[in-house]
């Protein structure tokens, strides 16, 4: 789901550029009407300086705080990754002791004893893969079956791909989180409004949570089957994402350090981080007419240009870090 992609290596407060994710073969899109990117809970507005003992009026907006310089900046940066580190965390814990997938298929009816020995058999043989997989190559499985056992397993409901708005979902995580955790976009329902994100085999809560607190929105997860799943992949791919842009710290600290210079940029109107699975997600969104400017003097993308064709809309672009 990847192509070329530039970045940041930060080693101390230091950065520079490596390299950038994409979707191959963009077909692109403009945001007007309801295919508008997500845009931030609430619009900022002014405010006072968070840190503590600091008196100044805000300039920099930050996870729905203000900071007044980038020292204060900073300690703001470093905190909301403590506080990430502990949700994420959470979040993890969450998860709910899980009735094994042979078993299911049994009481299902859907396979049998033996059949379920010989896929544990290769498995243990082979030393990797997971059991549906072993069962799909060796029994002819029913896909909605398999995928009806799945959400018993998960205790998850199976979605259906239905009228799937690409354009409009392919904004609500980085292409490189869709891809190494296996969820996708689906769709946005009901008032006050929820996401669906949806899985082909499994359930990740740690990126539900993420998601969450990226969006101020409640989140539904559901899984699809593998048909719908890799169809929706494709019209997802078939899409230009935001920018995004690989982040390389040698520490924690340097992390901060890089991330407090990219959002003094003038032109970031306000920003977020989250953490999932070790990885610091922060998305920062620009004014529409100034999306195509350089973050810090030194990032463009292609992605930035495009999508910061409509001005008053609020252009995100995302910054993925995983320190050492």
């Amino acid at each position: 789901m990847t192509g070329c992609m530039q970045g940041i290596v930060a080693t101390g407060a230091t950065a520079r550029v490596v390299n950038t994710w994409a979707h191959p073969g963009c077909t692109g899109i403009e945001y007007q009407g309801e295919t508008s990117p997500p845009q931030p809970a609430a619009a900022p507005g002014s405010g006072p300086c968070a840190v503590v003992a600091c008196a100044a009026q805000g300039v920099y907006h930050f996870n729905g705080q203000w900071a007044c310089s980038v020292d204060c900046l900073e300690q703001l940066l470093r905190a909301v990754v403590i506080a990430e580190q502990a949700l994420a965390a959470a979040a993890a814990l969450h998860a709910a002791p899980r009735v094994k997938l042979g078993r299911i298929l049994i009481e299902q009816g859907i396979i049998n004893e033996a059949q379920l020995e010989q896929a544990l058999r290769s498995q243990r043989s082979v030393g990797a893969g997971k059991l549906g997989c072993w069962l799909k190559q060796q029994v002819e499985l029913p896909e909605a079956d398999f995928t009806a056992a799945l959400s018993i397993q998960w205790q998850r409901p199976v979605f259906r791909m239905g009228a799937f708005q690409a354009a409009r979902m392919v904004s609500y995580l980085p292409a490189a989180l869709m891809e190494k955790h296996g969820a996708l976009p689906l769709r946005i329902t009901g008032a006050p409004e929820r996401l669906s994100i949806c899985f082909e085999d499994h359930i990740d809560l740690e990126l539900l949570s993420a998601a969450e607190r990226m969006h101020g929105l409640s989140v539904d997860a559901g899984l699809l089957t593998a048909t719908e799943f890799w169809q929706v992949t494709r019209e997802l791919l078939g899409q230009r994402p935001p920018a995004c842009v690989s982040v390389e710290a040698a520490s924690v600290p340097g992390m901060t350090a890089a991330m407090s210079q990219l959002l003094c940029d003038p032109a970031v109107i306000t920003s977020r981080l989250v953490a999932v699975h070790g990885c610091y997600w922060l998305r920062v969104w620009k004014q529409g007419s100034t999306a195509h400017q350089t973050f810090g003097g030194s990032l463009e993308h292609d992605s930035m240009r495009h999508h910061g064709m409509h001005e008053g809309v609020l252009v995100p672009c995302d910054f993925l870090c995983n320190p050492q």
